[in-house]
C-alpha cells in the first residue's frame, strides 16, 4: 500500500475499534472504499478464535461496504471481485458461528459475484476452501474430502506448498471427525511438513494439536505425550483460555492411557471445572465421564456415580443427536444395574469417546462394544 492508503487503512481500523463493526458505514465517506473494506475483513479474521459473533458482524459490514463500491478508480470486474471476497468471508464467518444455513446463502451470493468478476483462480480456490469447510461441518464428509483434494492439487500446481498443506490438514480434521483416525494422522503429518510456520504459526500449532488428538484416539499415548511435551511453547504462545483447558484434558487422556491415574484425575478435574466456568456444559460433561472412568479405576465408586450421573443429566437436557442420546441411555442403565466392573469401565470410556465424536459427526453410530 502507498502511504495514503496505509493512512486510510489505519484510520479505518481505529474507527472499527472505537465504534464497532458498523462504525465505518456511518463515518467519513473516504473510509468506505477498499481500505475500509480491507480493515473490516482483517478485523473479522482476527476474531475467528475469540468471538464468532463479532467475526460475523464485521464481515456483514464488509459486504455492505463492498456492495456500495463503484467503478471509480476500479475496473468493473475488480468491483465484483471485491464483492465476491466479502460475501465469501461472511460465509466463512457464519460457518465459524455454526450458522450453516446462512453460510450456504452467503456462499451462493459470493458465487454469483464470482462469475461477474475476473474469475481469478485465487478467488475460486478460496470459495472452494470455504465450501469444503462448510460441507465438513455439516457432516457431508465425502463432499468435503473431494473438494479439499482439488484445492490441495491446485495449490500444489501453483507451487504454494503451504496452502496445499493447509488443505491436507483440513481434510485430516474431517477424517478425524468421521472416526478415521489413522487417515487423519497421516494427512495431518503430511500437511504439517508442507507448512511454513512463519507464514501462519497458528495453523502450524493447530496441525500439532490435531496430530496429538489423532495419536490419543489411536491410543498411541507415549508418542502423543512426547509430541505434546515438545510443543508446549507453541500452546503457550498461540492457545487461548479454552485451548489451555483442553490441553489439560489432553494431558488427562494421555495420563489415563499411561496408567497415571492420580495425575489424570487432577487434569480432568481442572479441565471440567474450567469448562463449567466458561459455560461449555457439553464439553465439561464429556470430561466428567472421563473423570468418572478414572475414579472408577481408582476404586472411588461413590465419586464415580456422582460425577457420571451429573454428566448424564446434562446430556439428557440437551438437544443432541439420536445416537448420542442412545449412548447416554445405555450408560445410565448400565450404571443403574451396576454392570460388571470391567464392562462398566470400558463403557464409560467408550461413551465419552463417542460423545466427543458425535459433537462433530451427527451421522456417527454408537456401538457399545467398540
Amino acid at each position: 500500500m502507498i502511504d495514503q492508503e496505509k493512512d486510510l487503512y489505519q484510520e479505518a481500523l481505529r474507527v472499527i475499534d472505537a465504534k464497532g463493526p458498523f462504525g465505518i458505514l456511518h463515518g467519513p465517506a473516504r473510509l468506505r472504499g477498499l481500505e475500509g473494506l480491507r480493515a473490516l475483513l482483517d478485523r473479522s479474521w482476527e476474531q475467528r478464535r475469540e468471538s464468532p459473533r463479532v467475526m460475523v458482524a464485521l464481515a456483514r459490514a464488509a459486504t455492505e461496504v463492498a456492495e456500495k463500491l463503484n467503478s471509480r478508480g476500479l475496473e468493473e470486474h475488480e468491483v465484483w471481485d471485491h464483492r465476491c471476497r466479502a460475501w465469501g468471508e461472511l460465509a466463512n464467518a457464519q460457518r465459524v458461528a455454526n450458522d450453516y444455513e446462512r453460510a450456504a446463502e452467503s456462499l451462493a451470493e459470493a458465487l454469483r459475484h464470482l462469475v461477474r468478476g475476473s474469475r481469478s483462480e485465487a478467488l475460486e480456490v478460496r470459495l472452494m476452501d470455504i465450501h469444503a469447510s462448510l460441507e465438513g461441518h455439516r457432516c457431508h464428509f465425502y463432499e468435503a474430502f473431494d473438494i479439499l483434494d482439488v484445492v490441495a492439487d491446485i495449490h500444489q500446481k501453483r507451487g504454494d506448498h503451504h496452502l496445499a498443506g493447509r488443505a491436507l490438514i483440513s481434510k485430516g480434521l474431517f477424517k478425524a471427525y468421521h472416526g478415521e483416525s489413522g487417515e487423519a494422522l497421516d494427512l495431518t503429518r503430511r500437511g504439517r511438513k508442507m507448512l511454513d510456520e512463519n507464514r501462519d504459526p497458528v495453523l502450524y500449532y493447530h496441525g500439532i494439536h490435531n496430530e496429538v488428538l489423532a495419536l490419543v484416539d489411536l491410543e498411541s499415548y507415549p508418542e502423543a505425550r512426547l509430541l505434546l511435551w515438545s510443543n508446549l511453547g507453541r500452546y503457550e504462545r498461540h492457545g487461548g483460555t479454552i485451548d489451555r483447558l483442553k490441553l489439560r484434558g489432553l494431558w488427562g487422556l494421555i495420563n489415563a492411557g499411561l496408567g497415571k491415574l492420580g495425575e489424570a484425575a487432577r487434569d480432568f478435574e481442572a479441565e471440567r471445572r474450567g469448562l463449567q466456568e466458561e459455560g461449555l456444559s457439553y464439553t465439561a460433561a464429556v470430561t466428567g465421564l472421563d473423570l468418572a472412568a478414572v475414579y472408577f479405576e481408582q476404586g472411588r465408586i461413590a465419586e464415580t456415580e456422582t460425577v457420571a450421573f451429573e454428566a448424564l443429566a446434562v446430556f439428557q437436557e440437551m438437544d443432541i443427536p439420536e445416537q448420542g442420546q442412545l449412548s447416554v441411555l445405555v450408560l445410565r442403565k448400565a450404571m443403574e444395574l451396576r454392570l460388571a466392573t470391567v464392562d462398566l469401565l470400558r463403557l464409560l470410556r467408550t461413551t465419552a469417546k463417542f460423545l466427543r465424536r458425535v459433537e462433530h459427526d451427527s451421522t456417527a453410530v454408537f456401538d457399545p462394544t467398540a
